[in-house]
């Protein structure tokens, strides 16, 4: 398929360019409005991806994609509530992703609340299929607090010895 082509090459824009054009024909599929969406959230384009995605959502209320995909637009958008209730939705459909725990802890910080961010974070770093974005994201927020002994243990955990003092050197 070529968005997911030109995707692959980095040329997002481009392929976003397909999927507008294919939704404005009322060529696209479901999935591909939901494609549609999450591109125009990668490229920046909020309130497109925003609309879009929320279109998708009353169609398919339960799609853990789109839910996860309007969590992190709200996040972008500074609306730390609104992407904490999409967060805890998609993971109701997808228990324990990774992914979303990571993205709905980051949710948390930004909205104050450190406590709750660190258990979902120290949860998500324990998945052994985690991106390893969980385990940095909880060595910031450990070292933001001053635990920089606990934050150099997963921050090495992911990066080598002199990223990992570098990273909490900034602290």
């Amino acid at each position: 398929d070529e968005v997911a082509r030109l995707r692959a090459r980095g040329r997002r824009p481009e392929a976003l360019a397909l999927l507008e054009d294919a939704t404005k024909k009322n060529t696209a599929t479901p999935e591909m409005r939901v494609s549609h969406g999450l591109l125009a959230l990668e490229v920046g384009k909020l309130e497109e991806a925003r609309k879009i995605l929320r279109a998708a959502e009353k169609k398919e209320p339960a799609n853990w994609r789109v839910l996860s995909g309007l969590g992190s637009v709200y996040a972008a958008e500074g609306k730390q509530p609104e992407a904490q209730k999409a967060f805890a939705k998609a993971l109701r459909l997808k228990p324990d992703h990774p992914s979303f725990l990571n993205n709905l802890a980051l949710s948390y910080a930004l909205d104050g609340k450190r406590d709750r961010a660190e258990a979902i974070l120290r949860r998500a770093a324990a998945d052994t299929t985690a991106n390893p974005q969980a385990k940095q994201n909880l060595a910031l927020l450990l070292g933001l607090e001053g635990r920089k002994t606990e934050a150099s243990k997963f921050a090495e955990a992911v990066l080598s010895k002199p990223k990992a003092y570098a990273n909490l050197g900034y602290l």
